[in-house]
């Protein structure tokens, strides 16, 4: 992603943050039509935790935002920033809506226990599930596979699954 935000932001012409938007309905010359509009019941767009350009150009293009956060502190209070930017992001795209929270890497302490409950009375921050910590996660990134495929009986991978069951209504 840092390659493509490079390529974005050392070009002048044209309306920087309407480029994703361009690419979804995108025709290509030698290849037909390439829109990804219509074609996918999903699309998962991967950006750091930023407001770079990338995160501004999928904010554009997308309907909703699931924002994965470890449950400390620092990630806990950087959801209210979170929450602004997309407010801020419906001036371009007024579709944009935040789905909710996936906790990851959650370990059963007592204070994380205590930052999910903070979750569960804010009423802006909807718990879309919560992904046990396991060290298969920190393995697998050497395998270049997912985790379900890896480890598919370790907690994160059952917690990943059971959360694309949830969100999706389709059972993998």
């Amino acid at each position: 992603l840092f390659g493509a935000t490079w390529n974005l932001t050392k070009e002048d012409s044209g309306n920087q943050i309407e480029r994703y938007k361009a690419l979804v309905y995108a025709k290509v010359q030698y290849y037909g039509d390439c829109t990804i509009y219509g074609k996918y019941d999903y699309c998962i767009i991967d950006n750091p935790p930023d407001i770079g350009l990338n995160v501004v150009n999928a904010l554009a293009i997308t309907d909703e935002v699931i924002v994965p956060v470890k449950v400390d502190e620092d990630a806990l209070e950087g959801l209210d920033i979170v929450t602004e930017q997309i407010e801020d992001a419906k001036a371009f795209n007024p579709a944009l809506k935040l789905a909710g929270v996936l906790i990851t890497s959650y370990q059963n302490t007592d204070g994380e226990a205590a930052g999910v409950e903070w979750l569960e009375q804010k009423t802006d921050f909807n718990i879309l599930g919560i992904i046990r910590y396991s060290k298969k996660v920190a393995e697998n990134t050497f395998m270049r596979k997912p985790i379900y495929e890896y480890s598919p009986c370790c907690g994160a991978a059952q917690g990943y699954k059971k959360f694309v069951t949830a969100y999706t209504g389709k059972a993998r």
